[in-house]
């Protein structure tokens, strides 16, 4: 009986922390002068211009470009174009997640020569030990600028998101649905968005 309930137990333990698991938490901040999309013509194009032509970026660049459009721009390949979106990105280590390993158990009291068995006396739970995580910053940058030599920036934004995961291709929808929630968003402002992920940012 008491092996039956610890197996329960510990199900629900690892439920639990997966369940912490089923969002993606970025920060986002920016500083910007920009104003809000009005259909303007934008190209997408990698902080790095040998790296624009590369598959890498294309990849990402078509997941952008949708949520682009679902903002209120029009994304162009061409170079006639209101404004150029410059977009930087990348993984490295982050801080290590530290979870608690408890072992529980069921506690009887049993009274010799008393009708009725066993008396429940409570539960009791010991510390076995700890589970280590490494974790993974991730991290998409874009600084917009007007089209044309010589001009200014006028949006840098850059949002991070933690993950066990090293593989940036699997965190990138999310820090594309976080970096354009409310875009452009109040300038100066960090700010928290949580994406769920039973959901498909990208769609």
């Amino acid at each position: 009986m008491l092996e039956g309930f610890n197996r329960w137990f510990c199900c629900l333990v690892i439920l639990l922390l997966a369940g912490c698991a089923s969002s993606v938490d970025c920060n986002v901040v920016s500083f910007h002068s920009l104003e809000e999309p009005h259909g303007e013509r934008v190209r997408l194009v990698h902080k790095d211009p040998a790296k624009t032509g590369g598959p890498e970026f294309k990849h990402y660049a078509a997941q952008i470009a949708p949520v682009l459009a679902k903002v209120g721009y029009r994304p162009l390949t061409s170079p006639d174009t209101d404004l150029v979106f410059e977009i930087g990105y990348g993984v490295g280590p982050g801080p290590e997640e530290i979870t608690r390993l408890p072992r529980c158990s069921m506690r009887y009291h049993f009274r010799p020569h008393e009708p009725g068995g066993p008396l429940y006396y409570g539960m009791q739970c010991f510390d076995t030990g700890v589970e280590i995580r490494e974790k993974f910053v991730h991290f998409l940058e874009l600084k917009v600028r007007r089209a044309g030599e010589g001009q200014p920036v006028v949006y840098e934004g850059m949002v991070h998101g933690l993950d066990a995961s090293a593989n940036l291709s699997v965190m990138m929808p999310y820090l594309i649905a976080a970096l354009f929630d409310e875009f452009p968003g109040v300038s100066g402002e960090v700010r928290s968005v949580t994406i769920d992920r039973s959901a498909r940012p990208d769609k």
